[in-house]
């Protein structure tokens, strides 16, 4: 468990270890600066100590040599050689001396020191027996050499007896000097190093239990099953959870020190991979479905090594969670998002929402399949929808989108889209603004596939407009024939005059003209809806055969040439007398718009059109052809629609194929030109 302890302890071992470090030089930096100095005092002293052992024994030689020489006649010789050796001594004391004071400046000590130095040699001279030293000899003399020797040797002793205390006192001094600075340093690294480490030390001790507490409060607060292993496979630490866990499942409770073993997971084999994985240093987690008890458990397994200082493994911890509910509302979850993906799939209705701050859109997967568009592939963000719209909806779309944001107020409109296939869909768009602290953020909403009821009411507004023209001419065409019935029965006279019977014959024709309208509003009216158990599969050069038979008079009357040529498309499911309806009306309009100074040609040709998914029908004539516009066209289909009153009809048969043409879901387009002939063009869905 990574803690800030975990990471302060390295840190705060590394700052003792260099605090010891430091301070343990500095002491040791004192201690040798402390014994340099009290050596070479003792050195000074030392040296002043031999000067004065080395004056005391030049005085007791001089005395002896002094001595000697006064028991001695005067100028008797030889002098013995015991003197002579002693003589020797002195000299050699006198050098001693000579060679100790050279470093000492003092211009006394000097003066002092070269008078003394003379006395000794001339003391040593007589002692040798030196004959330039005879003179002296004499008793008088010789005894006043010696007071003036002893009376140097006594002021040289007194001067190095004082320097010799002073050098002592100065010691003392220095000792207790450095013996205080050193004091000092102690307490200063106390202070500012030892002081601060304990502390430190102390706040540590103090994390340490309170870790200890907290992760005993932690172990043994959760129910997640917690236990370590060591490398023998061997429990060596468990919480309560795990305790009463295995009671629970095993029937016993655990020990420790025991084998792994007793407590599986999986299987004793199995087991033993996992603690080896964690025993290389791996932390992992597996996940694992248990039905010992016959219910299924579903357990997650955490696994991480344990290690110690150096980064060896001495074992691994487990944690064991139980993730039956979560997996459990997972499963909810996933059964709830599949009914309402087959809800939205039924009522191809789908729900968006747009991160207006990222321009991310996301999109519920039935959206995918109403837009026509991968999941896989297509990005969804605001701009890539502004494309797939309609070009005459876009405006009004962003109008809509745009007043929502700004006026905080529902989205809802109908507009189109175009598939990358090039249908076009009806999309019903539902959404509403988020806000965040008064800025919109977000908008959530549904988009619905309308196709089939916008055409549907398109087709509605579409015959509701072809009923509106059909009453309209209808009731023309029935209004006149009945004023014009009216007034005859009124001119009617009583008996059988030749008045009578011309007013009868001429109520019989208006009689005969109104019973035309209506059978053709019957005719019209029934053409209206189709049965889809009425489509069959229908030969396209058996209806032509049809035709030319009841047109058989027509076209021998004309000299009309057929050219029929079905080899791209033979056979069609449709309702069989609409079609021979729709060839037939087409066929005889050939034959009445002929052209008067060649004789009729009519080609009849039909296709498969798989990109569209429609079968085209085209019959093509070298009539007078016409000049077109919209108006005109729109007026050529309508009921009793003429555009030249030079040929005879009603001007119903256009209009007819027309009807029936939308009443098989299709459509129907002309082609013109004045003088070279038309081409009518019938486009039908084919049929799944």
């Amino acid at each position: 468990m990574k803690t800030l302890l975990n990471k302060r302890t390295p840190l705060l071992l590394k700052n003792i270890r260099t605090t010891s470090l430091i301070s343990f030089l500095i002491v040791l930096l004192a201690v040798g600066a402390q014994l340099v100095l009290v050596q070479t005092f003792l050195n000074q002293r030392d040296g002043k100590t031999r000067s004065l052992h080395l004056i005391q024994d030049q005085a007791q030689i001089g005395q002896d040599l002094a001595a000697g020489l006064l028991a001695l006649r005067e100028n008797t010789l030889p002098i013995p050689e015991e003197l002579q050796k002693r003589a020797a001594d002195l000299d050699s004391l006198t050098e001693q001396l000579r060679a100790n004071l050279n470093s000492e400046a003092d211009a006394g000590l000097d003066s002092t020191l070269a008078f003394h130095t003379q006395r000794a040699s001339a003391l040593s001279n007589l002692a040798r027996g030196d004959p330039a030293s005879r003179d002296t000899g004499n008793i008088t003399g010789l005894q006043t050499l010696r007071k003036e020797f002893l009376s140097g040797t006594n002021a040289l002793e007194a001067y190095f007896e004082q320097e010799s205390a002073r050098a002592s006192s100065r010691l003392r001094f220095l000792v207790i000097g450095i013996s205080g600075l050193l004091l000092l340093l102690v307490m200063a690294l106390h202070f500012f190093l030892v002081n601060p480490m304990t502390q430190s030390l102390k706040r540590l001790s103090h994390l340490q239990r309170q870790q200890r507490l907290n992760l005993t409060a932690t172990l043994e607060n959760t129910k997640d099953l917690v236990w370590s292993v060591n490398r023998d496979f061997r429990l060596i630490m468990f919480n309560s959870a795990f305790y009463e866990g295995v009671y629970r499942e095993h029937g016993f409770y655990p020990e420790h020190n025991t084998d792994m073993g007793q407590y599986m997971i999986i299987s004793k084999s199995e087991d033993r991979k996992l603690y080896r994985r964690a025993f290389n240093g791996e932390s992992f987690s597996i996940e694992h479905r248990n039905e010992a008890t016959g219910v299924p458990y579903y357990y997650e397994y955490s696994f991480n090594p344990i290690l110690d200082e150096d980064g060896q493994v001495l074992g691994c911890s487990v944690f064991r969670r139980d993730e039956t509910q979560r997996i459990q509302t997972i499963k909810d979850l996933e059964k709830s998002q599949f009914y309402l993906n087959e809800a939205q799939r039924i009522a191809r209705i789908g729900n968006w929402n747009w991160d207006m701050v990222t321009d991310r859109l996301t999109w519920s997967r039935e959206l995918y399949h109403i837009f026509g568009q991968d999941p896989a592939t297509f990005q969804a963000s605001y701009q890539a929808l502004l494309d797939m719209i309609h070009p005459e909806d876009l405006q009004s779309f962003e109008d809509s989108v745009r007043n929502s944001i700004e006026q905080h107020i529902p989205h809802d409109m109908v507009h189109r889209i175009i598939l990358p296939s090039g249908e076009i869909r009806y999309i019903h768009e539902k959404g509403f603004v988020l806000l965040d602290d008064g800025k919109p953020v977000r908008m959530a909403g549904t988009a619905q596939d309308v196709t089939k009821l916008e055409n549907a009411k398109n087709e509605i507004l579409r015959q509701n407009k072809e009923l509106q023209n059909f009453v309209y001419i209808i009731s023309h065409n029935v209004r006149s024939p009945i004023a014009t019935i009216q007034g005859l029965v009124d001119l009617f006279e009583d008996g059988d005059s030749e008045v009578n019977r011309q007013l009868r014959d001429q109520i019989a024709e208006k009689v005969e003209v109104l019973d035309g309208t209506i059978k053709d509003l019957n005719h019209a009216l029934s053409l209206q809806n189709t049965a889809a158990s009425s489509y069959e599969d229908v030969s396209l050069t058996d209806v032509v055969r049809e035709v030319e038979q009841l047109l058989e008079q027509d076209l021998r009357s004309t000299n009309t040439t057929l050219e029929v040529d079905f080899s791209k498309l033979e056979e069609v499911s449709t309702i069989r007398s609409y079609m021979s309806n729709i060839l037939y009306n087409l066929i005889l309009n050939a034959i009445s718009y002929r052209h008067p100074d060649r004789s009729p040609r009519i080609a009849i040709g039909a296709q498969h059109l798989p990109e569209a998914g429609e079968i085209q029908i085209t019959v093509a004539d070298n009539g007078i052809g016409m000049q077109l516009d919209d108006a005109r066209i729109e007026k050529i289909f309508s009921m009793y629609g003429r555009l030249s009153g030079s040929t005879s009809g009603k001007g119903l048969g256009l209009f007819l194929v027309k009807s029936q043409v939308e009443a098989l879901k299709g459509r129907i387009s002309v082609e013109s030109a004045p003088g070279e002939g038309s081409r009518f063009i019938v486009y039908l869905k084919l049929e799944a």
